[in-house]
């Protein structure tokens, strides 16, 4: 049953990152004149920040003024500066984490690995409606989940006939 929606519900928002003014002039990225970073001072901080919260809730307030240089820098709210904000323990701030993370890095390649050593890739791209669609909403095709071995990569047949002491990951084995 098709759905009657307005111009303005079809719209989506498409972001430019790391893309030279003019780009339709520049036949690749190897000629833009942006440099293309391999690794910025927010991963540093905010990987840190998850480290230290994963330590245990003695390190969290640590971890929430890594994050709030992170914040601070976009022009945010500090963690813990209103009710909106207060950080109510260890798993709170993980969630809050992989949110900034997931903010911060939208388009850079980081979040898929990311949501591997979370294990949150499945329930944040595979659930019901998910998938590509065009810009006004039509559905090109859906995501379908493999598996959770998609968590655990094979390591390579090389490898572990190399290695009598290595064991091919469950899942992975022909």
């Amino acid at each position: 049953m098709p759905v009657d929606l307005s111009f303005e519900q079809l719209l989506f928002y498409l972001f430019r990152k790391f893309v030279a003014e003019g780009a339709s002039e520049i036949p690749n990225r190897s000629y833009s004149p942006i440099d293309f970073p391999l690794i910025r001072y927010a991963d540093v901080l905010l990987s840190l920040a998850e480290a230290l919260n994963e330590q245990g809730g003695a390190k969290t307030d640590e971890a929430v003024a890594y994050i709030n240089k992170v914040r601070n820098r976009a022009g945010v709210a500090p963690l813990n500066s209103n009710s909106y904000t207060q950080v109510n323990g260890q798993d709170d701030l993980r969630v809050r984490i992989q949110k900034e993370r997931r903010w911060e890095f939208n388009g850079e390649g980081v979040n898929f690995f990311d949501e591997i050593r979370w294990k949150t890739w499945k329930d944040t791209k595979f659930f019901p409606g998910a998938g590509l669609k065009q810009i006004w909403g039509e559905s090109q095709y859906a995501n379908s989940w493999g598996g959770d071995h998609y968590y655990n990569w094979a390591i390579p047949n090389t490898e572990v006939s190399m290695n009598d002491n290595l064991t091919q990951n469950p899942d992975w084995i022909n």
